[in-house]
């Protein structure tokens, strides 16, 4: 009777451990893909405490998950990764009559280190409108290897650009902008941070829009293309040419010079 028992025990072991993941076959390459969003992606009069469900495609790694998610214009939110479904809640409410749109990086990863193929964009609204405008494009040159940045900036002039949003161009160079109100906007690509341009021309392949601004009306499309270039270099004064007290040259390390004047202050 023992013997019967102990058989039966050690069956029961190995059929449980047969149930398992299989061992071999092929090496997964692939990152994880969302296949539902609850609510509804778009969805108006959301509830103000109520909770999003993102579901992948398999398990998703919890560490990579917190800082790959923003949601802009609402107070803090708490996140819960329980295998392949990540739980997003108010800690509070979700201001009411505002947009709720969260922003998703390419950086969330599975177990095998596999990132997403592109980033995601979800709006919600605790009213009863979301603007529907939308600037989409593509990056030429673009480096295959490296995950490059969009920063989105609302233009008032030249010297006057106020940054709205930042974004991940996709694995083969597209990015999109959606949920856009009417506006004058400009857009700055680089492979590091795009939300300071001035410094990183000088430190990261980047690129820029082929004109001033974007004027964008209600509910209107934009087709762009930004073209990557290697960063400017950046130029050493090496020398000091006087002609008199109120003027001279400034000489650089690559053989050009500038014109300075000087006031009583210099």
């Amino acid at each position: 009777m023992k013997s019967i028992f102990l058989a039966f025990h050690i069956l029961l072991i190995f059929s449980c451990a047969a149930q398992g993941p299989a061992m071999g076959g092929p090496k997964d390459v692939t990152g994880p893909h969302l296949t539902s969003i609850y609510p509804e992606n778009e969805s108006t009069g959301l509830l103000s405490n109520e909770q999003i469900i993102l579901t992948f495609s398999e398990i998703v790694d919890p560490t990579s998950v917190k800082s790959a998610i923003s949601i802009e214009n609402q107070n803090e939110f708490k996140l819960k990764v329980r295998r392949n479904r990540v739980f997003i809640s108010p800690r509070e409410n979700w201001r009411q009559n505002q947009l709720l749109q969260i922003d998703i990086s390419r950086k969330i990863r599975d177990f095998q280190g596999n990132m997403m193929n592109k980033g995601l964009q979800i709006i919600y609204s605790t009213g009863d409108k979301i603007p529907n405008g939308s600037i989409t494009g593509y990056l030429d040159n673009f480096d295959f290897e490296s995950i490059t940045s969009v920063s989105l900036f609302s233009y008032f002039s030249k010297d006057s650009l106020n940054y709205i949003k930042m974004i991940e161009a996709d694995s083969i160079g597209r990015f999109s902008f959606l949920y856009l109100v009417p506006n004058r906007y400009t857009l700055f690509a680089s492979e590091g941070n795009s939300q300071i341009p001035e410094k990183s021309i000088h430190t990261n392949r980047y690129g820029m829009l082929d004109r001033q601004f974007i004027s964008l009306g209600e509910n209107q499309t934009s087709t762009i293309k930004i073209f990557m270039d290697e960063p400017l270099e950046s130029k050493k004064s090496v020398g000091l040419e006087l002609v008199n007290n109120d003027f001279g040259y400034l000489k650089f390390d690559d053989g050009t010079t500038s014109q300075i004047q000087f006031d009583d202050n210099s």
